[in-house]
């Protein structure tokens, strides 16, 4: 089942780009310019891409509290999964309720 899912992720994805590649190619009027359009102006300067250095903080960031909180959910370890120092997930995916500690599986 994952195999599936990897493969229409990948064939969706190339889709995306193919159809990108033919829309950049196609045009004659020039694209803007991406330090341009991702500056950040920060007092009197414009700061290129800082915007997308940001963004990709942000996002490694997610991911790894994410990977954590699956690390110590495989190990069935509930405090660490859904505690205060389980990151922005503990917040955002379960409610309260669900972070108590059990007695046995469930």
């Amino acid at each position: 089942m994952m195999w599936i899912f990897l493969l229409s992720d990948t064939f969706i994805f190339s889709c995306f780009l193919l159809s990108y590649m033919t829309a950049r190619m196609s045009t004659t009027v020039p694209w803007p310019n991406p330090s341009e359009v991702f500056a950040l102006t920060i007092g009197d300067k414009k700061i290129p891409l800082i915007l997308i250095a940001i963004m990709t903080f942000i996002l490694i960031s997610s991911s790894g509290t994410m990977a954590m909180a699956v690390n110590f959910g495989y190990r069935r370890d509930r405090a660490k999964t859904c505690g205060p120092d389980a990151g922005p997930q503990a917040v955002f995916a379960q409610p309260s309720s669900e972070c108590r500690p059990s007695n046995g599986p469930s």
